[in-house]
């Protein structure tokens, strides 16, 4: 059987990456989907604490252990198996977000981030559609939402930090990844997007 496809919707808070995923739900109901951190299971006990309030003030190494257990439930319970079944998997974020996130923060982290996900992704070969907003987009639309955790509550300057280094991230060799215009209208948006979507399966 053809092996499947991973697909990682990425990129910063207010780009549309949730939107875009709910979007394929509908009108792709036989693709296999996760989130991170998150997803079901223990998975899911591990996102209620990430994003809990107690863990602003978390060490950066501990909330990086967080990330990548939940990842590593995902990977094992959720996207090996679909992707043997030769199934195409959508997750909403993946271990770009932890780069961005944890490793801006504490760059000291950075060898230990590539080692584990190494071990973490067993030569799956993932590609991102890299969701890209400006700042003030993000801001304007993260206003719009109601009840807010830590992590949309940052600063500008930290969502550019957090920007600069999503770009360091899909610089890296050997990452596959294709760019989405996130500043667009959300049905020009949702185009594009699907546009990427097709060009990433097709890879």
């Amino acid at each position: 059987m053809k092996q499947g496809k991973f697909i990682i919707v990425e990129g910063g808070d207010g780009a549309g990456k949730t939107t875009f995923v709910n979007t394929l739900r509908e009108n792709q109901p036989l693709f296999v989907y996760s989130r991170e951190p998150g997803g079901q299971g223990f998975s899911q006990k591990i996102r209620e604490l990430v994003l809990s309030d107690e863990a602003k003030d978390a060490d950066h190494l501990a909330m990086f252990c967080l990330f990548w257990a939940s990842r590593a439930q995902n990977i094992s319970s959720i996207v090996i198996p679909a992707l043997n079944a030769g199934k195409v998997v959508v997750s909403d974020r993946f271990d770009a977000s932890t780069y961005a996130f944890q490793i801006g923060k504490n760059p000291n982290l950075e060898d230990l981030f590539w080692q584990t996900r190494a071990t973490c992704l067993q030569g799956i070969e993932p590609v991102y559609l890299d969701f890209r907003v400006s700042v003030e987009e993000a801001e304007r639309r993260m206003n719009d939402r109601g009840e807010k955790n830590h992590f949309d509550r940052r600063s500008s300057e930290e969502r550019r930090q957090t920007r600069s280094f999503y770009d360091k991230f899909f610089s890296k060799d050997g990452v596959k990844s294709i760019r989405v215009n996130a500043n667009l209208s959300m049905d020009r948006m949702l185009s594009r997007a699907m546009g990427a979507l097709e060009s990433a399966l097709g890879m």
